[in-house]
This record gives structure tokens, sequence and C-alpha cells, in this order.
């Protein structure tokens, strides 16, 4: 396995040297823990694309010349559903992960 460098002003990417084993050991012991932190991510980032629709729909009914059809309280109660059910889901997912990650140690879980 190679390290690599980028250029970014002159957009190019340069060989800079081997990596050694035991870099090599800590990538393939890291890959998995940055991938799932990633995915991780990703689930606030809806959280924010959800919060960013609901707003964006209030901000256009605050807008006089936004005409109003009468469906406007379901379509809010629609995205603000949208939302809360995000943001309980993170909380749960969060607390599965970290009795799982802490199954052996009772002191963690407290």
């Amino acid at each position: 396995m190679k390290l690599l460098g980028f250029n970014q002003g002159r957009n190019n990417i340069h060989f800079v040297r081997d990596l050694d084993a035991t870099e090599v050991a800590d990538h393939e012991k890291f890959t998995p823990i940055i991938a799932e932190a990633k995915n991780r991510f990703n689930l606030f980032r809806i959280l924010a694309q959800n919060y960013l629709e609901w707003k964006s729909y209030v901000d256009s009914l605050l807008n006089a010349k936004t005409t109003n059809d009468g469906g406007e309280m379901l379509q809010l109660d629609r995205l603000l559903l949208n939302y809360l059910t995000c943001a309980y889901t993170i909380q749960e997912h969060f607390k599965v992960s970290f009795q799982q990650r802490s199954r052996k140690n009772i002191v963690k879980q407290k």
C-alpha cells in the first residue's frame, strides 16, 4: 500500500512513500470504524434535510404570494413528523449501539 499526496493547486496526485506493515495494519483496523462513522453522519444529514424541508415550507406559507389550498396543516404535520421521527430514530440507534458496544462492561451502561 502506498501513501499519496494531493496538490490541490496543480490538481495532481503524487507518490510519497510505501506504508510500513504497522501502518497497513492500522489502515485495515480503522477502515471499518471510519465507514461506520460516515454512515452515522448520514443520519444527521437526513435530519438536517428534514428540518430544511420543513422550514422551507413554513417560510413559503409566510410568503404573501403563496396561494393556500387548505392542505397546509396536513403538509406541516407530515414534515414535522418526518423530522421528529428521524430525531427519535437517531436517539434509539445510538442507545442500542451503545448498549451493544458496552455489553461486557456493565459500569459503562449506567
